[in-house]
């Protein structure tokens, strides 16, 4: 068949930008279809796909890759090599983390990019910030999350955006409801989601917002961390949402009532 299917959620992810980039550079070398979608544009793609991450590779409209992939990685992929990927678990560390808070803006979310990509090149978000720019533009927010900050890093961060502008195929949405795009940082050693998300909480339930609403796995860290951690921190497991085998994720739905 050779065929590869890439879908976005416009530039929610920074590595978005690359990705598109990379395929654009390697696939026209090759014998593979190459097809890209925004699903920001076409939410009927993520309930026929079941999309419920900011980018999805899918190779022979069969094997299945969330996340960001290195130029070895798709090279194995179009040699029709299917790389194994291993369960990732993290204990997130114990200490919270309180660094100073950032609102996420235009502005602010090049500071992302250590988070993100590990290194203190702003740039590497310059395509966030122009979609960042056009979500406020566009909804009126002042901003989009919290962004907890290491002196000149972000190390962990909170996002959000009003659900009817999110595209995943997430039953039961309500008006006034608010969705958690990215919820990071996790690590073994300190805990840097807490604080921002905590005063993301805080800051939907002064807006007007009825409940907060995201995605999280049962065991491993794919997409935002384990359904567990977050029920300890006042959400409640909605249920099974979808299974990513490539992943091992259970995928389920959660939210935070105000």
């Amino acid at each position: 068949m050779n065929s590869l299917k890439f879908f976005h959620f416009g530039m929610q992810c920074p590595y978005n930008q690359r990705l598109i980039e990379l395929l654009n550079e390697v696939c026209p070398t090759t014998d593979f279809t190459l097809q890209i979608f925004d699903i920001a544009e076409n939410p009927q793609l993520c309930r026929t796909y079941q999309i419920y991450g900011p980018n999805l590779l899918i190779v022979d409209d069969h094997y299945r890759w969330n996340g960001p992939f290195s130029r070895d990685v798709l090279v194995a992929l179009l040699r029709d090599e299917k790389p194994v990927r291993s369960a990732y678990h993290i204990q997130i560390g114990a200490t919270e983390f309180k660094g100073h808070l950032l609102e996420l803006n235009d502005s602010s979310v090049a500071y992302t990019s250590y988070a993100c990509f590990m290194k203190d090149d702003h740039a590497l978000c310059q395509a966030k910030a122009e979609w960042v720019r056009q979500i406020l533009q566009k909804t009126g927010l002042q901003h989009m999350g919290y962004l907890n900050m290491d002196g000149e890093r972000c190390v962990g961060g909170a996002e959000f955006l009003p659900a009817e502008l999110v595209p995943y195929p997430i039953p039961g949405l309500r008006q006034n409801d608010a969705f958690i795009t990215c919820s990071f940082l996790t690590h073994e050693d300190h805990d840097y989601k807490s604080f921002p998300l905590r005063t993301l909480l805080a800051f939907l339930k002064s807006s007007g917002f009825g409940r907060a609403l995201m995605v999280a796995s049962t065991e491993v860290l794919f997409p935002n961390g384990t359904v567990a951690w977050y029920c300890e921190r006042g959400f409640s497991d909605l249920g099974h949402l979808a299974y990513e085998e490539t992943e091992h994720a259970d995928m389920h739905l959660l939210e935070y009532v105000f």
